[in-house]
């Protein structure tokens, strides 16, 4: 039965600087000295949570180059975000997924957050993605995602939703409730990735990153406002045996999930 371990960086991001953010999430990665199998990145993690399209898009190619060279190195896959244009030259929000094989998994922002110019400027995902990575069912999403129950809900068919963000800190009591929730209505292992420090916006931002059990216990976190790297392993196995014991995926409701293009 598999387990998998998380690296989690809680970070400050150089507000529309790519070359800084590349050089100090460099720095940070090479100084993770556990053996990880996926390390995790705050969303936009290249600009900051930025609508500028001039300062802020990437090339796609150049930013797999980058993770895939930390993947290689480190055996490990890394995932965060960026602003990058669709297939019909949109941009958009894209979590990327690049194992040290490369291969590579992507995963659009469904829900665009409607408080900033982000909903305004980037074009919605339309699909929701399953990453299977070493014996885990992975649910990526993106910080507005997680407040949205019936696009998260686990038809058995995830083990692990991570969510990566740039969520405020004025809303801070949401970030970690709704990640409980999450985790207690889907028997699933759950991700925080929350970046901290003030952006280009005048933004504030505490990280309070973490990663919670599937009955909803915090089992370990980052203190808010401060820089680190979270690392913790997810039993497979621990998982299976709860759901068995407490068996109330079996009782959810049946319902189809149908993304409005």
């Amino acid at each position: 039965m598999s387990n998998l371990t998380v690296a989690v960086i809680q970070s400050d991001i150089a507000w529309e600087d790519p070359t800084a953010n590349y050089h100090h999430f460099d720095n940070i990665i090479r100084q993770i000295h556990d053996q990880v199998d996926l390390i995790i990145l705050p969303e936009m993690f290249n600009v900051g949570f930025s609508p500028n399209i001039e300062h802020a898009l990437s090339n796609q190619g150049n930013v797999i180059e980058w993770m895939y060279k930390h993947a290689k190195q480190k055996h490990a896959a890394i995932t965060g975000s960026v602003m990058v244009l669709n297939n019909e030259n949109k941009p958009v929000n894209r979590l990327i997924f690049v194992t040290a094989e490369k291969k590579v998994y992507t995963y659009d922002k469904r829900h665009l957050f409607v408080l900033s110019d982000e909903a305004h400027i980037l074009a919605a995902g339309d699909k929701r993605v399953i990453i299977e990575y070493k014996g885990f069912n992975i649910l990526p999403s993106i910080c507005f995602d997680l407040r949205f129950p019936v696009f998260n809900c686990n038809n058995n068919d995830y083990d692990l939703l991570i969510n990566i963000a740039s969520w405020p800190a004025k809303r801070r009591d949401h970030w970690r409730t709704l990640l409980k929730a999450r985790a207690i209505e889907n028997q699933a292992y759950v991700v925080g990735c929350n970046r901290i420090g003030t952006d280009g916006l005048g933004i504030d931002y505490t990280g309070d990153s973490l990663c919670i059990n599937f009955d909803g216990t915090i089992v370990q976190q980052i203190d808010q406002n401060t820089p680190g790297v979270l690392v913790h392993q997810f039993d497979k196995k621990a998982l299976i045996q709860y759901r068995q014991s407490f068996q109330m995926l079996a009782s959810q409701d049946n319902f189809s999930l149908h993304i409005n293009k």
